[in-house]
């Protein structure tokens, strides 16, 4: 891939998700959407657990997120300690049609 393919895919994903400023929110939301396209409950624990940043940057970007309406937690019913990560619908909208435009891609990983 050349690199003006890549300045390209940055291009669509701020015309696609105009919400995403950081690579720590991109982060979130493919992640929170992977779950959400697989139906499987994806929790507040499992994203700090997933180390794409510093917990408290994780924190402090979902609160934005969430604050804008990208994001919804909820706190399970039969057990307090567990908060569901969701995306709202018109994020996930944009973020499965975003996922239509890009092609799949190989990657190569140096051994």
């Amino acid at each position: 891939m050349e690199i003006k393919n890549l300045r390209k895919f940055r291009s669509l994903v701020r015309n696609q998700l105009p919400f995403i400023d950081t690579l720590s929110d991109y982060d979130i939301v493919v992640e929170i959407g992977y779950h959400q396209e697989l139906r499987r409950p994806f929790s507040l624990k499992q994203l700090l657990l997933s180390e794409f940043a510093a917990p408290a940057t994780i924190r402090r970007r979902l609160s934005r997120l969430v604050s804008l309406g990208v994001v919804v937690k909820r706190v399970d019913r039969d057990d307090g300690r567990f908060v569901r990560l969701t995306l709202e619908r018109e994020p996930y909208r944009r973020l499965r049609h975003m996922a239509r435009l890009v092609e799949p891609v190989g990657v190569r990983v140096a051994t």
